[in-house]
C-alpha cells in the first residue's frame, strides 16, 4: 500500500479505501474480510450504502473507517441521528464522517451537525465534504464552520477520464485532501489503451 496522507488537522489517512457502495448486505463481511486480508486499512462506507451493520461485523478495531450524511438527512437533527446510527450499526467510533451531497440550502446545517457530533458529542474523529464544488465550499466558508472546524476531506469523482483540475487545485489550495471515487470507472479504466499504455511504459498494473 501506498503511504498515508496528512491531513489538515495533523493526522494522517490512508491513501487507498475499500467503498463499499454496491456491496450487498449479505456479502458485507465477507468482502470486508477479503480486503483486509488484502491489505485494506481504510473502508469508505455510507448511510445510503445500507451494509453499515453487516460491515462493522468484520471491520478490525485499528481499522479506518468513514460514513457520509444521505440528503434525505440533510437537517440539523438528522444528520446528527445518522451519524448515531452509523455509530451504533458500526460498534465503534467514526474516523471521519461526510456530508453525502451538498443540497441547496441544507448542507450548512448538515455540516454543523457533523461539527456537534465531533466537538460535543465526540463520536466522531473528523468530519469533511463529498461532491463539492468551489461555489459549494465558499457557501460553506460563509458559515463561519470552516475556521472553526475545517474538513478534512473532500470526496469527488476524479479518474483518468474525468480529470476536475480547477476543483482538485482549488481544493488543495485550501488544505483539503482530494479523495477520488470511481478512480477506475469501476473496471473501464483499466481496458483502456491509454492507460494500458502508461502502465506498460512504467512497469505498473493499469490499475496501479
Amino acid at each position: 500500500m501506498p503511504p498515508p496522507l496528512l491531513l489538515n488537522d495533523g493526522t494522517e489517512i490512508p491513501q487507498i479505501a475499500y467503498g463499499l457502495y454496491l456491496v450487498q448486505k449479505d456479502d458485507a463481511a465477507r468482502c470486508v474480510s477479503d480486503a483486509v486480508k488484502a491489505g485494506y486499512t481504510q473502508f469508505d462506507g455510507a448511510a445510503f450504502y445500507d451494509n453499515e451493520k453487516e460491515a462493522g461485523r468484520a471491520l478490525p478495531d485499528d481499522a479506518w473507517y468513514t460514513t457520509k450524511v444521505w440528503t434525505t438527512d440533510s437537517s440539523f437533527d438528522d444528520a446528527v441521528a445518522s451519524v448515531k446510527r452509523s455509530r451504533a450499526e458500526l460498534g465503534r467510533d467514526l474516523d471521519l464522517a461526510l456530508v453525502h451531497w451538498p443540497v441547496p440550502g441544507k448542507h450548512v446545517e448538515t455540516y454543523r451537525a457533523l461539527v456537534h457530533c465531533k466537538e460535543e458529542l465526540k463520536i466522531v474523529k473528523r468530519v469533511g465534504l463529498s461532491n463539492y464544488t468551489q461555489e459549494d465550499y465558499e457557501e460553506l466558508e460563509r458559515s463561519g464552520l470552516t475556521k472553526r472546524c475545517p474538513p478534512v476531506v473532500n470526496q469527488l469523482e476524479v479518474s483518468p477520464f474525468l480529470y476536475r483540475k480547477a476543483c482538485v487545485d482549488y481544493f488543495q489550495e485550501k488544505h483539503v485532501v482530494v479523495q477520488a471515487f470511481k478512480p477506475l470507472q469501476r473496471g473501464a479504466a483499466l481496458d483502456n489503451p491509454v492507460v494500458e499504455a502508461i502502465a506498460l511504459k512504467n512497469g505498473v498494473t493499469p490499475a496501479q
